[in-house]
């Protein structure tokens, strides 16, 4: 409690870095306009990198149905092409081809061995 109650008022700790901001940024968001417009485009780019995402709708009319209850929302996903393969997602798919690979020749062995 007692930690508490240093950090009120005038000795309240602070960071001892300081912020630093370009000039042209400073003067851009001075005006609340501007700052609302930088939340925006904020905004935007980050939902445009989520754009893979589409809701679809299940109860919708094309189907027939006849349910008044809320419509039902599920996302679908991204098809496996679209993605971007990382260097560890390629190395285990080739972990698993050798994997396959080798079930195969213990496969056979065992057949010829019979």
């Amino acid at each position: 409690m007692d930690g508490e109650e240093e950090n009120v008022g005038p000795f309240r700790r602070t960071s001892a870095r300081t912020r630093r901001m370009a000039s042209c940024m400073a003067s851009a968001l001075a005006s609340s306009d501007n700052r609302a417009q930088a939340a925006l485009a904020r905004l935007e780019a980050l939902e445009s990198d989520n754009a893979g995402v589409e809701v679809v709708d299940l109860n919708d009319d094309e189907y027939g149905s006849t349910d008044e209850e809320d419509p039902v929302l599920m996302q679908k996903k991204q098809s496996k092409i679209m993605k971007r393969k990382t260097r560890q997602g390629k190395a285990l798919e080739k972990r698993a081809a050798r994997s396959f690979v080798f079930m195969d020749v213990l496969q056979e062995v065992s057949n010829l061995v019979l």
